[in-house]
């Protein structure tokens, strides 16, 4: 986990400022050491993390840096932060399913089919209904449960960077489109706390504080710790945001599946259908 390794290095500058060193210098010192790799791979760029961590090396304020850096070797995000395995869950279990009935459609198209057509023209025995629908209709049906999987994968896929806290994620249109404020602003207040022991370096990009980063920001001028509150804002939103997902990931799923059910109940209909005629036939 990159925060396992965030949170190493601050320790590590915390135990190096005694002696006044650079912030930027002594972490991409750590950085090159091969027991830093002990706490994960490489801070990915695209991560929170790293967004804090290029912040407070170019921050201009030691006194600053020194603070943040002090409560964020005492933090430990990796365990207030977790992704809910409903979601691994559920994307696995309607992608197989989907393979399963895409399988068994193609098979009967490519093999079963024809041999019943053949068979009707050397009776001369009209096919049923409900079995030409089917070889007609059977495409457009596959077609719309492969789009709606694949809406899927990348909802379950955006909502995973989310609980990663993959800032690039919150410019993406279609992350703005197929996510639902109820979500974002979840994500928005987590952001607002992981950020606060560094507030005053993202102030540019911050222009109001909300509720959360409000009080946070007055937890801290009153001279209390902000760390107990720090970390118990943090699991409150994070359980917010796991609930906030499971429910949306859960609409979806229903959806999905309604239409997959559907298709495989048409499915057995027009399968079978042929077999009653022929037995009327014969």
């Amino acid at each position: 986990m990159s925060w396992d390794r965030f949170h190493y290095l601050c320790r590590k500058y915390e135990q190096s400022n005694l002696n006044g060193t650079d912030f930027s210098n002594t972490v991409n010192s750590i950085e090159s050491q091969e027991s830093t790799d002990l706490y994960g791979s490489p801070i990915e760029s695209n991560s929170l993390a790293n967004e804090i961590l290029n912040t407070l090396k170019t921050s201009k304020d030691p006194s600053l840096v020194k603070n943040a850096s002090s409560v964020y070797a005492k933090l430990n995000f990796s365990c207030c932060i977790e992704e809910p395995i409903r979601l691994k869950r559920t994307t696995t279990y309607l992608v197989l399913l989907t393979l399963i009935y895409l399988f068994l459609s193609t098979i009967y198209q490519i093999f079963v089919a024809p041999a019943f057509l053949s068979m009707f023209e050397t009776l001369e025995v009209t096919p049923p209904q409900t079995f030409n629908w089917y070889i007609n209709y059977s495409s457009y049906l596959s077609t719309i449960i492969i789009i709606f999987l694949i809406l899927l994968i990348f909802i379950t896929h955006q909502i995973k960077q989310l609980f990663m806290l993959k800032v690039s994620k919150s410019s993406s249109s279609l992350y703005n489109l197929l996510i639902p404020y109820t979500i974002k602003d979840c994500y928005i207040s987590i952001i607002e706390i992981v950020t606060q022991p560094a507030y005053k370096c993202f102030s540019e990009k911050q222009t109001t504080l909300s509720k959360i980063g409000a009080h946070l920001q007055e937890v801290e001028d009153s001279g209390s710790n902000t760390i107990p509150e720090i970390e118990n804002l943090l699991k409150i939103e994070s359980r917010k945001l796991s609930d906030k997902a499971e429910r949306f990931i859960l609409i979806i799923m229903s959806l999905i599946s309604i239409v997959i059910v559907t298709s495989i109940i048409i499915f057995i209909i027009g399968a079978y259908a042929p077999i009653f005629i022929m037995e009327d036939a014969l």
